[in-house]
């Protein structure tokens, strides 16, 4: 089905097209309103091989959270050989802490979990923020630049979140803490 530059956004596309439809093998919604944040829930097609073009839309995030990991390993014996390829690219993504798993994903990681359910590829896969990341390739950022600013942090100081190798960072040297 190509329902290429049509503005859908996912809150418009039918559960038929996951869960109905199981011979779709190829789904186009390129050139859409497809964002700026999506879950993978939202990509968890029933069909066994499928081909989901999402390229060329507004997705700054794609989330994966833990409450999605406890679901998608109930069913991972099931589809190990049953993975959806998904085209990512050219979208504004926002390469924080939040982008670490499709990061992990497109360097095909076997270690993480996502790797099993989703195919994530794209030519232009670049950061659109934040600011020192910008215009880089996702794939060619070192996993532990994918940090997010956290309030909970003393006063004058910059904290910050790093899901890899899972630790926080506290800069305050311009308040003189050491």
């Amino acid at each position: 089905i190509n329902l290429a530059h049509n503005n859908i956004s996912l809150s418009e596309m039918p559960n038929e097209w996951k869960h109905g439809w199981l011979n779709l093998r190829s789904l186009n919604l390129s050139h859409n309103n497809i964002g700026p944040s999506i879950d993978l829930l939202h990509l968890k097609f029933d069909q066994n091989e499928i081909i989901v073009d999402l390229s060329h839309n507004v997705m700054e995030k794609i989330r994966f959270n833990e409450k999605m990991a406890h679901l998608f390993r109930e069913k991972i014996s099931v589809h190990l050989t049953h993975r959806r390829t998904i085209n990512i690219s050219d979208n504004p993504f926002n390469c924080d802490c939040d982008c670490l798993h499709l990061a992990q994903n497109l360097v095909d990681s076997p270690i993480h979990l996502m790797t099993y359910w989703f195919r994530f590829f794209g030519d232009k896969l670049i950061c659109s923020a934040p600011q020192h990341l910008k215009g880089l390739d996702i794939r060619e950022v070192e996993l532990d630049k994918f940090v997010c600013p956290t309030d909970a942090c003393p006063p004058g100081c910059q904290c910050n979140k790093i899901p890899y190798p899972s630790a926080p960072s506290v800069g305050c040297s311009a308040t003189g803490m050491q």
